[in-house]
């Protein structure tokens, strides 16, 4: 009988990456940016007015509740910038839906925040 001989495999060479540009006249719209710093602003303000108005007691009086109309406008306002990026043609839209995501949830806050006040301060809680 004669004895096999084990040979070593030639292994299969490695695919090679390919490297692809692509090259697209898409862009993200600017007023995607903007809606994204806008919500990040009202994003700080909220976070901001909170610790603020824990560390007064809850009595932060006029100048909180001015504080956190504007932060109610610029959610509102990227909120509407956001829009407008979105119907945007031929153009990217990832960021742009992010930033009506996130100024959706903090207008959202921002209403509820302003309903709870104004149903518990009928009450005076």
């Amino acid at each position: 009988m004669k004895r096999k001989r084990w040979r070593r495999r030639k292994l299969a060479p490695e695919p090679q990456r390919v490297n692809r540009v692509r090259f697209t006249s898409r862009r993200t719209p600017v007023r995607a940016y903007i809606a994204v710093a806008l919500a990040i602003a009202a994003a700080a303000m909220i976070i901001w007015l909170l610790v603020l108005a824990e560390r007064a007691d809850g009595l932060g009086g006029m100048e909180f509740g001015y504080l956190g109309a504007a932060g109610l406008l610029l959610a509102a306002a990227g909120l509407f910038e956001g829009i407008l990026a979105c119907r945007t043609e031929n153009a990217f839209y990832r960021i742009p839906i992010l930033s009506v995501v996130l100024n959706s949830i903090l207008l959202l806050s921002y209403i509820l925040i302003y309903g709870f006040g104004l149903a518990l301060g009928q009450f005076n809680i």
